[in-house]
């Protein structure tokens, strides 16, 4: 005879017992899945970390040899400009140096330096190569001409000769004062020009030392975005593991969540038959 409260007894220890079973033969499966998972996802963060490890001191290596690189190019190419430049600079010098001296004289015999440093100039312009050889070919020329006149020893001569050695000065002084001003043109334009390599050769040095700091930022700036992209690419790669993780896990315990439910569906149907076949009975 059927008995309610004895059958629900029943039916509770014995629904117990199934569930203890069914946990034994479910969760040791879905617990080494998971354990195994997370383990997983353990050892990829570690082998993103241990990459992150080895690779930053290696791009720091790199970012810092062509640094380096960097530097020597420019020691090489500042040097090599300085050498050039400066023979470029070297070869104007004697003719600046000349010009000046041309100028200096001219300003010294034309009075601009007073009349002490005039004196001096014209006394130096007496010793003028290009003078005394006019001088002395004039003389001789003279002289022979008195031979011939008979008048060579005379006064009248020494006076004529004196006349014309200073009309030949005053004609020669224009030509000496021509060529100063020659002297003094050619110099002034070797200082012109040497100012103008001058120029060039700072400008060359300052395109590159602009240069070097240009690279030098765009290599800096390398190397922050080589950094931070590889952080950044880490940090996606833990968070898709742990993502991948938790999809995993959530799959298994809503796949063992399915299986219990259903387990305990068929159970509670078997029961609910034999309730029903008992009492018919």
């Amino acid at each position: 005879m059927f008995d309610p409260v004895t059958s629900t007894v029943v039916a509770g220890v014995g629904g117990k017992y199934l569930k203890d079973k069914v946990d034994l033969n479910l969760s040791p499966g879905s617990d080494q899945a998971i354990a195994a998972i997370m383990q997983g996802t353990e050892k990829g963060i570690g082998a993103i970390k241990e990459y992150a490890g080895k690779a930053e001191p290696a791009i720091e290596s790199a970012f810092g040899l062509g640094a380096e690189q960097l530097g020597l190019g420019r020691e090489r190419g500042l040097s090599d400009l300085d050498k050039y430049f400066s023979q470029a600079e070297s070869a104007y010098d004697p003719y600046v140096k000349t010009g000046l001296s041309a100028s200096n004289a001219i300003a010294d015999i034309t009075g601009v330096n007073g009349p002490e440093a005039q004196a001096k100039a014209y006394e130096r312009y007496k010793t003028d190569p290009f003078f005394k050889m006019m001088t002395d070919s004039n003389q001789e020329e003279f002289e022979r001409s008195g031979l011939q006149r008979g008048n060579l020893f005379s006064g009248n001569f020494a006076t004529e000769m004196l006349d014309r050695k200073e009309d030949l000065m005053s004609k020669e002084f224009g030509n000496y004062y021509a060529r100063l001003l020659g002297v003094a043109d050619t110099g002034f334009g070797a200082t012109q020009r040497k100012a103008d390599v001058l120029t060039r050769h700072g400008a060359g040095r300052a395109d590159i030392d602009v240069g070097t700091g240009r690279s030098f930022a765009d290599l800096y700036s390398g190397k922050g975005s080589t950094l931070a992209n590889m952080y950044t690419g880490m940090g996606s790669n833990i968070a898709s593991l742990y993502g991948a993780e938790g999809k995993m896990l959530a799959d298994i315990n809503l796949k063992k969540g399915e299986d219990r439910m259903n387990f305990y569906s068929d159970l509670i149907g078997g029961a609910a038959q034999l309730g029903g076949a008992a009492l018919l009975g």
